[in-house]
């Protein structure tokens, strides 16, 4: 066996004594291994070879480079893109210098050999990357089927009922999704006139706007339907973040970081962060993360990673949202992706303790963050928490608006804006019912909650330069090419 070889398979059972087979077949398909490509040329990676997933050719070249006595080797570039820094994607390399020290960058090194071994550990981060690169962009996730809400009776995909504590607001995450929504809000008798108006029209949406006081489109049947839809949908949306939704869990999160807060403010004074720029040269002359704002945005670029494909399952559950031309369907929930998320992000948000917990288990101060991403957009992020908290948003009116926000037409270029705004409409009859079978379908309830969303979308530019100044420049973003798109960064 060569003398790099690493890359073993996990036995059963036993220590894995590496071979030379192991090296290109798994032991448990038979088959070569699922291997992300070579980090330093980009080409068919060969296996792991000196600490790194590399081609047989750069194997060859490092191991040529390592028998010699002195590393001196001639710099060749001709005004070529530099391949040498750490978040530049892999390429063939002509210089050997360059090519040299990328193998360093993307960690070979003689000791790696006494170190490695193909863990499953190892194999199932292949696996991963190897299907991420497969998937290129949101379109192509949108065009698989494999992303499609799971079935009512995939209990690990649905929110679980907890007896004796509350998971949300509204009593539906208690009762059976497989009962009839008009069961949980009442028998719809007024099928004869069916006009809805808060008298309020010029705060809905400018594409439907003259229908406001027309007569329903849809049937009481299609709306029941529609709105299950969107509540089972959202379901298994929140299902893998079930304590975030459960207010005693949240709240209790809250009160015990502000104490440690508290704390940690008594014993050292008060906690400042460095600006952008500030950050910026003291980690270039230090290399030290001074506020542990790379672990910040780590955080929540790996939730959102994580996220993405059950938020594109949402909006495929949206009735009329896979009739869009994929292109529409993408542009949309780009455009709509900091609303829909502020729609989660606000039940973490303790305004009174100036606490935000989030949705992947860290929590933080106003003063922890604001200068990370802005104090005033910080301020007004938390200040329109407020204003979606006072809305006491059921379960089923909040999937809704997730739905109406997925579908503005103004906020991107579409082929077919036509199309997208009869789906809103359609969204917008669904919650108007809600509000009729409540009562509330004169109280400018729906009124208020278009004006929060629209005055929401003021902090949506102030968004993208956070997303732009800030998480753009973190090291480790390439690694996260869905969230790049996502985030348009």
């Amino acid at each position: 066996m060569d003398e790099d070889s690493e890359m073993t398979l996990p036995k059963s059972c036993g220590p894995s004594v590496p071979s030379d087979c192991e090296k290109s077949v798994d032991r448990s398909t038979g088959l070569p291994p699922m291997l992300p490509p070579c980090r330093v040329c980009g080409d068919k990676a060969s296996g792991l070879h000196y600490g790194a997933n590399t081609c047989e050719a750069c194997k060859a070249f490092f191991r040529r480079t390592l028998k010699k006595e002195t590393v001196n080797l001639p710099c060749t570039c001709t005004g070529e893109p530099s391949s040498v820094d750490e978040n530049a994607p892999a390429r063939k390399i002509t210089c050997p210098q360059c090519r040299y020290k990328r193998c360093l960058i993307v960690g070979m090194s003689k000791d790696a050999i006494k170190i490695g071994r193909y863990t499953l550990a190892r194999k199932s981060d292949n696996i991963r990357e190897v299907k991420k690169l497969k998937t290129k962009d949101l379109q192509d996730i949108f065009r698989s089927d494999e992303y499609e809400i799971p079935s009512l009776h995939s209990g690990s995909d649905l929110v679980p009922e907890k007896s004796g504590s509350r998971t949300t607001r509204n009593s539906l995450l208690s009762c059976s999704c497989e009962s009839d929504y008009s069961s949980l809000m009442g028998n719809y008798s007024d099928n004869s006139k069916r006009e809805f108006s808060d008298g309020s029209s010029d705060d809905l949406p400018s594409a439907k706007r003259a229908k406001s006081n027309s007569s329903y489109n849809l049937s009481e049947e299609e709306i029941n339907k529609m709105i299950l839809t969107l509540v089972r949908a959202q379901k298994v949306l929140q299902a893998q973040d079930i304590d975030f939704y459960n207010e005693e869990v949240l709240g209790a999160r809250q009160r015990a970081y502000f104490e440690q807060y508290k704390l940690k403010k008594e014993l050292f004074g008060d906690v400042t962060t460095l600006t952008d720029q500030e950050y910026e040269d003291f980690y270039k002359n230090t290399g030290i993360n001074i506020d542990n704002r790379n672990e910040v945005i780590q955080c929540f670029v790996a939730y959102l990673d994580s996220k993405i494909t059950r938020i594109v399952s949402f909006a495929k559950s949206v009735p009329g949202f896979s009739t869009f031309p994929v292109e529409d369907q993408a542009s949309l929930l780009k455009a709509a992706r900091f609303e829909c998320g502020m729609l989660s992000w606000y039940r973490g948000v303790n305004t009174d303790l100036n606490i935000a917990a989030t949705m992947w288990g860290k929590e933080y101060h106003f003063d922890e963050i604001k200068d990370i991403v802005g104090k005033d957009y910080l301020a007004m992020k938390f200040q329109y928490a407020r204003k979606l908290q006072n809305l006491k948003l059921s379960f089923e009116e909040e999937a809704l608006l997730r739905g109406i926000v997925l579908t503005f037409t103004d906020r991107c270029e579409l082929q077919c804006p036509e199309k997208v705004s009869q789906v809103q409409w359609n969204l917008i009859e669904c919650l108007m019912y809600i509000l009729k079978k409540k009562g509330e379908i004169n109280s400018g309830r729906l009124a208020k909650m278009f004006d929060v969303f629209i005055n929401i979308r003021e902090l949506t530019d102030l968004d993208d330069e956070v997303a732009k100044n800030t998480i753009a420049g973190w090291s480790e973003l390439h690694k996260y090419p869905l969230v790049r798109e996502l985030l348009s960064v």
